[in-house]
């Protein structure tokens, strides 16, 4: 391996593992959403979804940097790619960023299960309001399109 092709595997490992300790904070956040929403504490929302998007920030940016490590490594930058990537590295290493790599994968579809249940209770909330704020008005509330 090449002193390059070894800077940008130490940059993806790096990477890594700062996506992993971004995507627990994430996922923590969008718990501590859920409550805020249940709860209806508009300025705690804020707060949150303020942190939210700087951590979405992040992710995002170490993600594009990951897709060029990738494909700079002659890889693939998709899953199979990561993977072809992981059992190419030296033994000592591949079982520790083999699991790195499933731990983020598991938080960030626990993220994405998270973040659309959060919508769904923001869309219930709404419709609720909606409805109150009809009754008063039951023309609108017969005519409402859905």
């Amino acid at each position: 391996m090449n002193n390059l092709a070894r800077q940008y595997l130490q940059q993806f490992m790096r990477d890594l593992s700062q996506d992993h300790k971004a995507w627990r904070g994430l996922n923590a956040l969008l718990l501590r959403q859920r409550q805020a929403i249940l709860a209806r504490n508009s300025e705690e929302l804020e707060t949150i979804n303020q942190q939210i998007f700087s951590l979405y920030h992040k992710l995002s940016s170490t993600g594009s940097t990951r897709h060029r490590l990738l494909s700079a490594l002659g890889v693939s930058t998709n899953n199979h790619g990561v993977q072809r990537l992981i059992n190419n590295l030296p033994p000592a290493w591949q079982d520790s960023v083999g699991l790195l790599w499933q731990q983020v994968e598991t938080q960030a579809r626990e993220a994405q299960v998270a973040n659309q249940y959060n919508g769904t209770l923001l869309n219930m909330q709404y419709d609720i309001v909606q409805s109150i704020l009809n009754a008063s008005e039951p023309e609108n509330w017969l005519y409402q399109h859905r």
